[in-house]
């Protein structure tokens, strides 16, 4: 994923990050990304359902920008401004699909909180090339599916999880005895995502 966007945001044989890194900011263009990632995350873990609209159009958007600029890249070597104009196109049109189109919208949102954590726990394994990709596309239709099935407890339980998880990433960053420890880490993950589940189970109470 990484590799991904680094090569999505190359400009020439210049990158966004060997750019950042010139320009002396890369460690404070870092850290507002942190703690970005950070509160996005803990929103997620505590109000994936209630914000589900917001949520559904801004991954909508994530999903549609990224399939838009891999299969423009197939086509496109040059990375010129019509390359992301269409990739932004593509990624609107996901975007307006998955506001307005309830089923559609759950579906992606969920498939793609899905498929970014299982992605990032992947990729602390040794694994065949190809095989994170393939899984990462199964546990998106999955899912995706499931959600579309049990809406409800399947947004709870992706949100609160991916949250929880991506909310830990971001602290290992800030807090030193979280990157220490892992048994810190667990506890962490443990309790932020136990109590996003419950209180979103909570502030949903009666509604479908």
């Amino acid at each position: 994923m990484t590799d991904f966007l680094t090569d999505l945001f190359s400009f020439g044989n210049l990158s966004i990050i060997d750019f950042l890194q010139m320009s002396g900011v890369y460690d404070r263009v870092i850290t507002i990304l942190v703690l970005i990632t950070l509160i996005a995350s803990l929103m997620l873990c505590y109000f994936g359902y209630r914000l589900i609209r917001v949520w559904m159009t801004i991954l909508g958007f994530i999903c549609g920008f990224s399939l838009g600029a891999a299969v423009l890249g197939i086509f496109m070597t040059e990375r010129l401004w019509y390359y992301y104009a269409g990739a932004v196109v593509i990624g609107l049109i996901f975007a307006i699909l998955a506001y307005n189109i309830y089923l559609v919208g759950v579906f992606i949102m969920c498939g793609a909180v899905a498929a970014i954590t299982v992605y990032g726990l992947l990729a602390s394994f040794d694994l065949p090339e190809i095989l994170p990709q393939l899984i990462t596309i199964l546990s998106f239709v999955l899912f995706g599916t499931l959600a579309v099935r049990f809406s409800k407890p399947v947004i709870i339980l992706a949100t609160s999880c991916a949250g929880a998880y991506y909310a830990v990433r971001a602290l290992v960053k800030l807090v030193d005895p979280l990157a220490a420890s892992e048994a810190y880490r667990m506890i962490a993950l443990g309790s932020i995502c136990a109590s996003g589940i419950l209180l979103q189970f909570l502030m949903s109470h009666g509604k479908k």
